[in-house]
């Protein structure tokens, strides 16, 4: 059962390599409610040789780096390759094998250190 006196934050997640690897890019956007008004909060950044998924899961990653406090966090991103890791338990089963065979090892790391700080739910 969640925390009810965590701040509730939506964030929208998107990446994108063309081609892929290719150039790519990545957005996000950042909602929170207070008193019935939204604050919103845009992120965005790019990178010459990358890749579909290297731009996802960093713009999932900022997006949570720029939270500066403990938040109750419902993440959106149209990537499976995310939403799968987070609920479908790929991420524990990729720990427990030191993560041989694994794409982008340090986002991952990364994102799991980020993401076990908040509480959150991936859609």
């Amino acid at each position: 059962m969640g925390n009810t006196s965590l701040k509730q934050v939506e964030v929208w997640a998107d990446g994108a390599a063309i081609p892929n690897p290719g150039f790519g890019g990545f957005g996000v956007l950042l909602i929170h409610c207070v008193g019935g008004k939204e604050h919103r909060k845009e992120i965005h950044g790019g990178f010459r040789h990358t890749t579909n998924n290297r731009m996802e899961l960093m713009a999932v990653l900022q997006g949570l780096k720029m939270l500066k406090e403990r938040c109750k966090v419902n993440i959106h991103t149209d990537s499976q390759y995310i939403t799968n890791a987070f609920n479908l338990g790929r991420l524990k089963k990729w720990e427990s094998k030191l993560w041989r065979d694994v794409k982008n090892v340090d986002l991952w790391q990364q994102l799991l250190v980020v993401s076990e700080q908040h509480e959150t739910t991936y859609t």
